[in-house]
Order: structure tokens, then C-alpha cells, then sequence
């Protein structure tokens, strides 16, 4: 038999169920618990995703592929912030360097970079969160082969060696200046400093082996000879090269030595230019055109030595172009800028390039100094100003006005500088015409002077300096 107090207990919970179920229904409006829209929903705010850009390093078959496990956090309105990686949407931006599964697990195919992306699609907002990294896969260095893999050369003089790296992907380097150099035997050395890795010296007659190395990658030996053969005289071929300005050529110093046998001894022959603002050598011979006209080149190693005359021409220019110079004033003076523009697009202040002309129609208005371009106003008018280098020339239109200075102001101030030391100082002027006011540096044509010589002096050298 059931007592009565069993119904009053059921009861009592079918009546709390009941007022809770009401409750949490009446929660599903604006600010409630239960039911549709953003007011009163969990949702999605922003994801994180993690690693940031990472790198792995590509392997090949028989070992397993590389892969890299991204994880997406989720940041909900409300609670703890949630792993959701297995609910986005996972993108590679190039298969065929990674592919990515609905895990985000990431699978290398091949080498290089590419953006992963990670999406989803949140309703409550009707917004999709996106976040994205990059993803880089390094090939791994499977070999390394030094060249030339045999070489002769006389003592004092050198031997390059280049080292080619081959890698996983089926790709190749030049690696020269990423490996360490070795030689077996003290008859040559071999450099690993930046700028010369793989150079080999002879030192002394004898055989040695030059090897390169890359963390545990070793190269097969090259075998390098060292001579006792003796130079006997050497050539600058081709004769009298011509080289465009702002161009550079190789020249090459050839040894004939003692026992019959010739030998590229650039890199260990003294050079010199006669002219140096004309062309200038590098320490193994490569000359640049810096302006139009002739230098003699000379190589010399020991008593031997040859000269070859390089003439800088040109045809390297496709047009000059003056800088325009709004106005000056009536005895004051400005540097004109003149700016070459070459065949391959790229530029060069020319101004006072070697081979420059620079001319004024007008000396009456204005003089100009032909090779420097600084040009003196003489009187009021207009004067175009012409540059010409090679064959190509510009111009620009130079007005004087016969103008009032008004003020005068001294740059920098005040200035502190330690003895022996100099501090370039300008002077500005404004100036009133029938135009207005306008400003112009007059410090080539303003006179000078210091309050206290023993303290500081002044000199003009292309901007006024204080000592």
C-alpha cells in the first residue's frame, strides 16, 4: 500500500520541474538563456591560432612526411575559451607545398611558403572568423660538391673553389658562402671569410685536398696542386675596353709562368687606375665607369705587369634631366642637380659626373661653372640652363629677381661640438619681390665670420662648416 505521502513528494517535484521549465522560458527573450538570436545565445567572438608561423624541414620517401598539428582556440561570449580546430574549415594556399586535412594537421609536399587559413562560419553573428599564418618548409641538404674537383696553380697565387648544395626537393644552390672551408695540407689555405669563401692560396709546392661543410654534410675532396712555377709576364685581354657609365666590367689578369702554363691571376695581381673619377678597379680587377673619358688599367704581380686602357663612355644613358629651380635672387648663386637616367631604368645624380657640360643661355641673367653646375645670377631675367653628358642633354628655365632681402636666419641656432670636430651651418635668406616672399640658401655667397676665433672658424667647402 502506497502512502499519501508518496503523491505529495511527486508532486511537489512535478510542480519545481514544471516552475523551472517556465522560468527558463520565459529567460528565452532578450536577456534569457534559452532560445534564438544574439541577445540571448552563445556564440563566437574571435579565434586564435597556433603555432605562429612555424617552420618544418621537408622529408622524402622512405622517411614519413613532415607534418605540423595547428590548433584553433575559440572565445565564446560567455565561458572558458574552447579547442575548436575540428570544427573549422582548413585551407592551403598551395597543395603542392602543404596539404591540410579537417584535423588541421598540416602535410609538407614539397619546399617553400604558403598561407594556412582556418574559417568558420558563426550564425548567431552571421559573420566567418578567419585567421591565418604562414607556413614555411625547408628542404634538407643531401649533398654538397666542391668545383673545380682538380686544379694547378703556382705558389702566391689563387684558386677559386665553388660549393653546390643538392637538397630533398630536387633543387640545387651555390652554397660557397654558406660553408666551412678546409684544406688537408699547408700547401694552400682556404677561405671561409665573407667575401672570399673559397678562395685557396698556394703557399708551397705541393698537393692538398679542398673540402667544404655544412652541419654534418661533408663534400667529396677536390685536389688542388701548388707549382714552384714562377711568373714570367702577364696580359690584359681584351685591349683598350670600352665600359658604360655606371656600368662594370671584369678584367681579367692572365699569367704565363716558367714552365709553360697560364693562369688567371686576378685575384692576386695589385691593380690601379690612373683615374680614378674616371674608373675605378676593385682589389681583383672589376672596373666601374664613374665618368666619361679614359683611365689606363694596371695589373701587376712581382716585376710582370701589363696596362690596358679602358675608356668609359655613354651609351649606357637614355636622357638627362635638370632639376628645375623655382627662382633665385639677383646676386646670389644655385647649385643645379642634373640626373642621368640609363637604359636599364635606373638613375644617378650626375651633376658634376666627369664628362658633365653644363652652359646658360643668357650670362647676362646667369653664368654657370661648366663642370660643377653652379650657376651665379648676373641680373634679372630668364636663362635656361642646359646639361649635356654624352649625347644626351636637359634644361630647366632659371628665373632671377631682382628682390629685397628681408631677413637673415643662421642653421642649426645653437650647436655643441667637441674640438677638432665640424658642424655644417647654413644660411637662409628671405627675400620680397613684386611675387611675394620666398626663401633661398645663400651660404656660398654670405660673408662669414666668427666672434671668437679661438673658440671657432669658419670655412666654405660645399656647405659652410664651423670648427
Amino acid at each position: 500500500m502506497i502512502s499519501p505521502s508518496f503523491f505529495t513528494t511527486r508532486h511537489s517535484i512535478l510542480f519545481t520541474l514544471v516552475c523551472t521549465f517556465m522560468v527558463l522560458c520565459g529567460c528565452g527573450g532578450k536577456n534569457g538563456f534559452v532560445g534564438g538570436g544574439q541577445g540571448n545565445s552563445v556564440f563566437l567572438k574571435s579565434i586564435t591560432m597556433t603555432p605562429v608561423n612555424p617552420t618544418i624541414t621537408l622529408a622524402v620517401s622512405p622517411q614519413p612526411p613532415a607534418t605540423k598539428q595547428f590548433i584553433v582556440i575559440g572565445q565564446y561570449n560567455v565561458g572558458n575559451p574552447k579547442d575548436i580546430t575540428d570544427q573549422m574549415t582548413w585551407i592551403s594556399a598551395d597543395s603542392k607545398v602543404a596539404t591540410l586535412d579537417t584535423k588541421g594537421v598540416a602535410t609538407a609536399t614539397g619546399s617553400g611558403r604558403i598561407i594556412i587559413t582556418s574559417q568558420i562560419f558563426e550564425p548567431a553573428t552571421q559573420k566567418t572568423l578567419q585567421a591565418t599564418t604562414v607556413l614555411s618548409i625547408v628542404p634538407q641538404l643531401t649533398s654538397i660538391v666542391v668545383s673545380p674537383t682538380a686544379a694547378q696553380i703556382a705558389k702566391e697565387t689563387a684558386q677559386q673553389f665553388t660549393a653546390t648544395g643538392s637538397y630533398n626537393d630536387g633543387t640545387q644552390a651555390d652554397i660557397t658562402a654558406l660553408v666551412g672551408w678546409n684544406s688537408s695540407q699547408p700547401a694552400a689555405t682556404v677561405s671561409s671569410s665573407p667575401g672570399t669563401q673559397g678562395r685557396a692560396l698556394g703557399v708551397s709546392p705541393g698537393p692538398t685536398k679542398i673540402t667544404a661543410a655544412l652541419g654534418s654534410r661533408v663534400s667529396s675532396a677536390a685536389s688542388l696542386t701548388v707549382t714552384n712555377a714562377n711568373l714570367v709576364t702577364l696580359a690584359l685581354p681584351p685591349a683598350n675596353p670600352t665600359v658604360p657609365l655606371a656600368n662594370s666590367q671584369q678584367f681579367v689578369a692572365t699569367g704565363t709562368f716558367d714552365d709553360g702554363t697560364k693562369q688567371d691571376i686576378s685575384v692576386t695581381a695589385a691593380w690601379i687606375s690612373s683615374s680614378p673619377a674616371i674608373a675605378r678597379v676593385t682589389s681583383t680587377g672589376l672596373v666601374t665607369g664613374l665618368g666619361l673619358g679614359n683611365a689606363d688599367i694596371t695589373a701587376s704581380m712581382g716585376a710582370a705587369n701589363d696596362t690596358s686602357t679602358a675608356t668609359v663612355d655613354a651609351s649606357s644613358i637614355s636622357k638627362v634631366s635638370v632639376v628645375p629651380v623655382d627662382k633665385i635672387a639677383d646676386n646670389t648663386s644655385s647649385q643645379m642637380r642634373a640626373v642621368a637616367i640609363f637604359k636599364d631604368g635606373s638613375s644617378l645624380d650626375a651633376t658634376s659626373t666627369p664628362g658633365i657640360t653644363w652652359s646658360s643661355s643668357d650670362a647676362s641673367v646667369a653664368t654657370i661653372v661648366a663642370s660643377s653646375g653652379l650657376a651665379s645670377a648676373t641680373g634679372p631675367g630668364s636663362a635656361t640652363i642646359s646639361a649635356k653628358l654624352g649625347s644626351q642633354s636637359g634644361s630647366a628655365t632659371l628665373k632671377v629677381s631682382d628682390a629685397t632681402i628681408q631677413s637673415l636666419a643662421v642653421a642649426p641656432n645653437q650647436a655643441t661640438i667637441a674640438p677638432g670636430t665640424t658642424q655644417n651651418v647654413i644660411a637662409y635668406a628671405t627675400f620680397v619681390d613684386n611675387a611675394g616672399q620666398f626663401q633661398q640658401d645663400i651660404s656660398r655667397v654670405a660673408a662669414w665670420s666668427s666672434d671668437n676665433t679661438g673658440v671657432a672658424t669658419l670655412s666654405f667647402a660645399n656647405g659652410l662648416q664651423e670648427r
